[in-house]
């Protein structure tokens, strides 16, 4: 490839955005190289440039509350608060 950008199939997830009354359950078959892909509720953001993957630490969910970041980000700031106390 020319831009040496490599996908990782095995860790290759995606996200459907809905709104917060949406109950539809959605049903996806995205096949890359053979390998289906898994539908997530929540995802890490991350992002490669120049073959440097960057993990940004940020988590989305499906209706961009903002509720999966708080929930990954809470035991961190625990651990951080009782290292300080």
């Amino acid at each position: 490839m020319a831009n040496k950008i490599v996908l990782n199939e095995a860790e290759t997830e995606f996200i459907v955005f809905i709104g917060s009354s949406d109950t539809v359950e959605w049903s996806f078959n995205i096949k890359v190289n053979g390998h289906k892909l898994v539908s997530s509720k929540s995802i890490r953001f991350a992002t490669s440039q120049l073959l440097i993957y960057v993990n940004l630490g940020v988590y989305i969910d499906e209706q961009l509350t903002g509720e999966a970041h708080c929930k990954a980000l809470l035991p961190k700031l625990q651990t951080a608060n009782n290292m300080l106390a």
